[in-house]
């Protein structure tokens, strides 16, 4: 990746909505370059999102498991389809990480249950206090 596109790259992270024009202004390239930079990069960039303030929206609870289950894959199909996974994710060994929200302790304490049903050998759970840093890398 050259330096142009890495330019472009950190202008999508901070705002993937930002029209070319004011990107070619504010990196000082042509605007052609904006938009050639940005076909290439299509390659490594898997989606654009908006980030959102959960408990501002009625999800003040935020917690992070780790989960050892019995079957991982059943496991992950299920959690696939439940709404209060906000991320998931495979780690070492056995285990799944997922992040999840909810809007009340009885909601999360309910779904840890179901959780603990679909089979599992060992869950740890870490609530998300405050968030310090998030999609900030600079290429």
């Amino acid at each position: 990746m050259n330096e142009k596109e890495k330019k472009v790259l950190i202008e999508l992270r901070k705002n993937s909505r930002k029209n070319f024009a004011k990107m070619a202004r504010e990196l000082q390239i042509p605007v052609t370059t904006v938009f050639e930079k940005h076909e290439k990069l299509q390659r490594i960039i898997i989606k654009h999102v908006s980030i959102a303030d959960f408990s501002k929206a009625g999800f003040p609870i935020r917690t992070m498991l780790s989960i050892i289950p019995v079957d991982q894959q059943n496991m992950i199909e299920w959690l696939e389809q439940k709404q209060e996974v906000n991320n998931l994710y495979k780690v070492k060994d056995n285990n799944i990480l997922t992040e999840l929200l909810f809007q009340t302790l009885k909601q999360k304490h309910e779904f840890i249950e179901q959780i603990k049903q679909q089979g599992t050998l060992d869950i740890e759970e870490y609530y998300l206090i405050e968030e310090l840093k998030r999609e900030t890398m600079n290429v």
